[in-house]
């Protein structure tokens, strides 16, 4: 009875609401010669698609007279729990993949590497950072379930460094783990709803000759956790407005569909003297 009274406390618990919170993991090998960085949205809306992304900082040196390097030859990710699978599409960095293995069911992607080698002559040394060195796109469910999105990655390679190198003398190759666990929201959450801020209102006098006025105003500002988000706004700006007050809508919707609003108002002050093109001024001289 206690342990059902203590699950009911943890499942309503209020969700973070610290939109842009990002979860990694670091760890190294090969004596820190190469450390890896996985990053990803720490709240993940329902239908959502995202990106995790391996950051890799190479480090490495040798000696005079001593050479040797490593590589990385396979990126290895798995998601064990949550609803969510990976679309098979990466997102290449400076070095390409020479092959992407999407299984059936797509919660496995293997991503293979034959040119990621990183050489070091006597004398040398190497400190580069690839941010990223590759992305890996995975997408939600529509489907909320009470489980984490748990995502396992590892990282594999050769090594060939020699006595006077960096973690030398080492030829036994390495391998790096990282887990991720993510946090799977309604789409009704206040994350996955896009921000917008529309510009303040305006007030303008009407166009010679007219009653009314062609406004432009600036476009709303708008933000999401994913990018893709857009924004409409009715009427549009450069539109013509009629004497008086005009309400202007704006809406701005993000790649998953969801939409938010916010309006302001445009008023025109008919000028009889523009109006009738100057002629009040005419009459007074």
């Amino acid at each position: 009875m206690h342990f059902n009274h203590l699950l009911l406390e943890v499942l309503l618990m209020p969700l973070s609401n610290n939109c842009s919170e990002t979860i990694s993991d670091t760890q190294s090998a090969l004596c820190g010669a190469i450390t890896n960085t996985l990053t990803a949205p720490q709240i993940i809306c329902s239908n959502e698609t995202f990106v995790i992304n391996l950051i890799t900082l190479i480090n490495v040196a040798c000696g005079p007279g001593f050479a040797g390097g490593f590589t990385i030859d396979q990126i290895f990710a798995q998601i064990l729990t949550g609803n969510a699978t990976f679309t098979g599409n990466v997102v290449p960095g400076e070095i390409p993949p020479s092959d992407v293995f999407l299984a059936d069911p797509p919660n496995i992607i293997q991503i293979s590497y034959d040119d990621a080698i990183f050489e070091v002559g006597p004398g040398e040394s190497i400190v580069r950072t690839f941010d990223p060195f590759v992305g890996i796109e995975v997408v939600a469910s529509a489907t909320i379930i009470e489980e984490p999105i748990i995502i396992e990655l590892s990282v594999t390679g050769q090594s060939f460094l020699d006595t006077g190198c960096t973690c030398g003398p080492n030829f036994d190759g390495y391998i790096i783990n990282h887990s991720l666990e993510l946090l799977l929201v309604p789409s009704t959450h206040p994350c996955c709803t896009p921000t917008i801020t529309c510009p303040d209102d305006i007030t303008v006098f009407n166009d010679s000759g007219t009653s009314g006025a062609f406004v432009n105003f600036q476009e709303p500002i708008v933000s999401d956790n994913s990018p893709g988000v857009t924004a409409v706004c009715t009427p549009e700006s450069g539109s013509f407005f009629p004497p008086g007050t005009t309400t202007v809508t704006c809406t701005a919707t993000d790649a998953s569909g969801n939409i938010s609003t916010c309006s302001f108002n445009v008023r025109v002050i008919v000028d009889p003297c523009r109006f009738f093109s100057g002629r009040c001024r005419r009459r007074r001289g």
